[in-house]
């Protein structure tokens, strides 16, 4: 598996860190599975109360990029940058409801199981089965918008892991 996740990070767009940027942590363990975390609902977040990858927006004490991503990977779930090995960094995304904003997946491999908390920012952090996720059109109300669309998603025990994060799925299981 490991051999395959390789092929994520090859091919990579050029980022530059900085204060239109952005990382999110892909951490898998055998099974496959992926970390995961439900969002507080809170006026403030545009990504509010759903499904994401442990991540967040470039502090300038962040030395690179992928310490923006180990960061964040710690406050929201609790797990430690030792207890995880980069792989590499992939392709950058940027989501739909803010499309100034440049987001780059740094992919890690799980190497200590570590009892998870959440963060302030974090509802609940769970692993899920990649395998176990089946596609669906679903209608998702977005806070940028003031009507409901459809769109295709992920569903997993009644979890909906939509936007950029489905995007990023789609990507992990297309090599996984």
């Amino acid at each position: 598996m490991e051999s395959r996740l390789k092929l994520l990070t090859e091919d990579i767009d050029e980022f530059v860190a900085g204060p239109s940027t952005a990382a999110v942590a892909i951490v898998i363990k055998p099974g496959p599975f992926i970390l995961l975390v439900k969002r507080v609902v809170r006026e403030d977040d545009p990504w509010s109360g759903q499904i994401a990858f442990p991540g967040g927006r470039w502090n300038h004490e962040d030395r690179s990029i992928v310490e923006t991503a180990l960061r964040e990977l710690e406050e929201e779930t609790g797990l430690s940058r030792e207890a995880v090995e980069v792989l590499g960094q992939m392709r950058s995304i940027t989501p739909a409801n803010m499309p100034t904003l440049k987001v780059r997946p740094v992919l890690c491999k799980l190497l200590t199981e570590t009892n998870l908390r959440p963060g302030p920012e974090v509802q609940n952090v769970f692993w899920i089965p990649l395998h176990g996720l089946r596609k669906k059109v679903v209608k998702v109300r977005t806070r940028h918008a003031p009507y409901q669309r459809l769109t295709l998603a992920y569903i997993y025990d009644g979890l909906i892991i939509w936007g950029m994060t489905a995007r990023l799925v789609d990507r992990l299981i297309d090599v996984v």
